[in-house]
């Protein structure tokens, strides 16, 4: 890699972990003055919906500790191994330093966020979402750039070179794309596991612990339904695998393409119903049939591909 590009990343590294560090710092300077409960979670109008014993004060700090891990093993990994794509060994580097930035700069975003966190929970003050709200899509914009350049980096740099493959890079981010929405639904359910239900008065009614609001039902049932989605996306997503994998092995481009779509379609759908489903909001019939549409469309655009193989062959 390209020694500027690591020195950025390792000044830019190092800036993410002093603010976490200093984010728990602050809080420990606000530990004495604090009551034995506190607000420590916020609603959509930034105001606190939960209220708990000050140590869950430690609980933005646990989350950014999570993720710098996830993202410093993220780090190990993209500079020791080969992203497998079809491009230059210059394409190579060039893609992993624009990676790795795009990274660093999204971690910096999530420890924003615990920063701000930590401040309203040690201030026991609002969150202000509106500052939030303008961050969220100035990193919306730098991830999209980010996504962009690297597409374009495969493009430029394709291997041209006389029995080279073709890329396998749709396949991939339909791969990646399915299973970090999917991992990002289970660490959605898991934050909001405790705040349901969702309405701040019945979540201290002794009557509703325990429940959860479906909206398209219009009742409150056990919270442990929500994990259906989950179990069923997983599920859904592994026999895909099964099927991609045996697909590729056979070179049957169809049928990898189909479950390229399906992944990707289902990583989609199945996280918007879990973000829905943890705000206790209702499903729309057209958010469904949309993606009714998408199913379709995948498995039509299959057997149009299939004839075309079949005709290949022959």
């Amino acid at each position: 890699m390209n020694k500027a590009v690591l020195i950025i990343h390792r000044i830019l590294y190092a800036v993410n972990a002093l603010i976490l560090l200093g984010s728990v710092g602050f809080f420990l300077s606000k530990w004495s003055s604090l009551p034995r409960e506190i607000g420590i979670h916020f609603g959509g109008d930034g105001d606190f919906d939960v209220v708990a014993a000050k140590v869950f004060g430690f609980y933005p700090h646990v989350i950014g500790a999570i993720i710098f891990a996830g993202m410093t093993v993220a780090f190990i990994v993209i500079r020791r191994k080969k992203t497998g794509l079809k491009i230059t060994e210059k394409g190579e580097n060039i893609f992993k330093a624009e990676l790795i930035i795009t990274l660093e700069l999204f971690l910096m975003y999530c420890m924003m966020l615990v920063v701000m966190w930590t401040r309203s929970v040690s201030l026991q003050v609002s969150m202000e979402t509106g500052l939030v709200g303008n961050i969220t899509l100035i990193m919306l914009a730098v991830v999209t750039v980010g996504i962009i350049s690297e597409v374009i980096t495969c493009a430029v740099c394709r291997d041209k070179s006389e029995g080279a493959k073709s890329s396998m890079l749709g396949h991939r981010v339909a791969r990646l794309v399915a299973w970090l929405l999917t991992f990002g639904g289970v660490w959605m359910l898991a934050e909001s596991w405790v705040r349901h239900p969702a309405d701040e008065e019945l979540y201290f009614d002794p009557d509703y612990y325990g429940l959860a609001y479906f909206a398209n039902l219009d009742r409150f049932l056990d919270k442990h339904w929500l994990i259906v989605p989950q179990v069923m996306v997983v599920v859904l997503l592994i026999v895909l695998e099964v099927i991609s994998v045996r697909a590729v092995r056979s070179q049957k481009s169809a049928l990898v393409k189909l479950t390229d779509d399906l992944k990707l379609f289902s990583g989609i759908f199945f996280f918007i119903v879990n973000m829905l489903l943890c705000s206790e909001t209702r499903i729309g019939a057209g958010f469904v049939a949309f993606f009714a549409v998408l199913y379709l469309i995948a498995f039509i655009l299959y057997f149009v591909r299939r004839k075309k193989e079949s005709a290949a062959q022959t």
